[in-house]
């Protein structure tokens, strides 16, 4: 008799009315509990924007969920739409996620249409893990961010297109791009992303920088990511127009992309950055290469492109016209290459009846490089070369329904090259050669020589 006049009581509650109670006291007007506290923190941190952004959202918010018969783990949407703001996002309770164990998480997006057009966003994620084998401890993110803006930078020629500030406790980012993890040695930290533009709209510059701060307990680590698109071509898109100027637009094409960071930590006192820049001028030209440096107590080290992915150039983005070379100087050796390449190979169509082609071609091929490799403690030269090959021919290749063969008409090839090893003997060679064809008659010579040292 107690359980059905319980579940009489239950099914009589008017779940709609206390849901809208809530979101009311919450959310409704400028005077709502959340509007209130959220709308202050995002002025604070983002300006006008930040709380103008806060404020529309949260007092125009109407959740499409039930609170009757709600399964825990059951995403509960939000949507709205109001002559100022529009806008969805989700919170959902995941209680056996493999990284994020029991997390509450939830999301909202939205376009805020007056006064000016603009996008907010906002992120929260609370939670508790057990990690490396020890007790379960808590965490929790917080972000807020605005889009599809523009404010000008007083004496500087940029302007401000989006921001976005994020608070944290007990979680990490792996690197650039990586998503937030739960992470116990992390006391506490925070963070700042924002992009701009030139003045002209993105034409020339489109910059984004992000910059993260923890703090662990035995120090601090920082790091600092940046994206740069330069000489772009802009399409712009229809949007609101703020002070006469386009809100928004889209690059096409960037004639020079770069990415790099920095990253500092306050532990083992230790810096590390590198800058990857690449153009994009094809199909003209192709080129790129990396820089990075780091810096401990005990080593360092400078590099430009390695022997692995040196830095390099290609005429019409092709191999066949191509120059680069790498720079790595630490505190143990000098690294250093540099090499040319060019292979111009231009052929006729096949030409005559069936019983007997012909095609004409015509050869130019060119290499030099250089390479060494030297130790400073003990000063050691462990390997040294250099080389050179050129060649320029003319012929043609014929084939008939039996047999196919080619003959060079007037060729010549010449080259060399010095090496130089230390190890596991020091030894130095060289070789020499030259040669010409004259209608398939090769002539030339060919000179080695070899020196050990003791």
């Amino acid at each position: 008799m107690l359980t059905n006049t319980s579940n009489d009581i239950i099914s009589e509650i008017k779940w709609s009315d206390i849901q809208n109670n809530i979101v009311e006291q919450l959310f409704k007007g400028p005077n709502g509990l959340v509007t209130q506290a959220v709308t202050a923190a995002a002025s604070k941190a983002l300006g006008e924007y930040g709380g103008a952004a806060a404020s529309a959202v949260l007092q125009n918010v109407g959740m499409a969920f039930n609170l009757k018969n709600r399964s825990k783990t059951d995403p509960i949407r939000i949507v709205f739409q109001t002559t100022v703001a529009d806008g969805e996002g989700y919170i959902d309770l995941d209680t056996g996620d493999a990284t994020y164990g029991k997390v509450w998480r939830g999301s909202i997006n939205a376009t805020i249409k007056k006064p000016s057009e603009f996008s907010a966003y906002a992120m929260y994620v609370n939670g508790n893990t057990i990690q490396y084998g020890d007790s379960a401890f808590k965490y929790w993110f917080l972000e807020f961010g605005v889009s599809n803006i523009r404010v000008p930078l007083g004496p500087v020629p940029l302007d401000l297109t989006a921001a976005a500030g994020r608070v944290f406790q007990h979680m990490n980012q792996n690197g650039k791009g990586a998503p937030y993890v739960p992470d116990r040695n992390v006391n506490f930290g925070a963070g700042v992303k924002a992009s701009f533009i030139d003045k002209s709209g993105g034409g020339i510059l489109n910059l984004t920088v992000d910059l993260n701060l923890t703090i662990l307990d035995k120090g601090f680590k920082m790091a600092m990511y940046g994206d740069v698109l330069a000489a772009n071509q802009v399409i712009k898109t229809p949007s609101v127009e703020v002070a006469g100027k386009e809100m928004s637009a889209t690059i096409s094409k960037s004639l020079i992309i770069g990415e790099g960071s920095m990253i500092f930590s306050s532990i083992d006192k230790t810096f590390y950055t590198n800058a990857k820049v690449t153009t994009n001028t094809a199909p003209l030209l192709c080129a790129g290469g990396e820089f990075i440096a780091y810096i401990t107590p005990d080593d360092w080290s400078i590099s430009v492109g390695t022997r692995q992915e040196p830095f390099q150039a290609k005429l019409l983005c092709r191999d066949f016209v191509k120059m680069g070379g790498w720079f790595e100087l630490n505190k143990s050796y000098l690294d250093l290459g540099l090499f040319q390449h060019v292979d111009i190979d231009i052929r006729s169509p096949w030409i005559g009846p069936r019983v007997c082609k012909v095609q004409a071609w015509s050869v130019f091929r060119y290499d030099f490089g250089l390479q060494t490799l030297v130790f400073w403690k003990p000063f050691k030269i462990k390997e040294a070369a250099v080389w050179l090959d050129v060649l320029a021919a003319v012929g043609a290749d014929w084939k008939t329904p039996l047999k196919s063969g080619s003959i060079t008409f007037a060729g010549i090839n010449f080259g060399g090259n010095l090496i130089y090893v230390s190890e596991p003997e020091a030894v130095l060679s060289g070789k020499m050669y030259g040669n010409v064809t004259v209608l398939g008659l090769k002539i030339g010579v060919e000179m080695e020589a070899k020196k050990k040292f003791s």
